[in-house]
């Protein structure tokens, strides 16, 4: 479990980077390495920030390459996973004015 959620740590950041160089074909591959569900027990996922972050990213990326559509599918995921996360996370305040403005 530990070094799985290390690894997605990594690709959080990486992704990130790739994303703020405007790279965004190598972002959106980085974000498919991330661990495909978060099996931990739901406990740690509050702990676990970068793991449910990947949608979000995954959408940024996915803008970034103008396919809306699946822009749109990560940003409404993040928002569903995230829903009882602190609303003022400056990913969900993004995720929700970037799906406004995709609409």
């Amino acid at each position: 479990g530990q070094r799985r959620t290390l690894s997605d740590v990594i690709y959080f950041w990486r992704t990130k980077s790739f994303i703020e160089m405007g790279d965004y074909q190598s972002a959106l591959k980085e974000t498919f390495r991330f661990r495909p569900t978060n099996n931990e027990s739901t406990g740690r996922i509050i702990f676990d920030h970068c793991w449910p972050k990947k949608d979000y990213l995954k959408g940024v990326a996915y803008e970034g390459l103008g396919d809306i559509s699946n822009a749109r599918e990560s940003y409404t995921d993040f928002l569903r996973t995230w829903s009882s996360a602190d609303i003022d996370l400056f990913e969900i305040k993004d995720a929700k004015h970037r799906l406004e403005n995709l609409r």
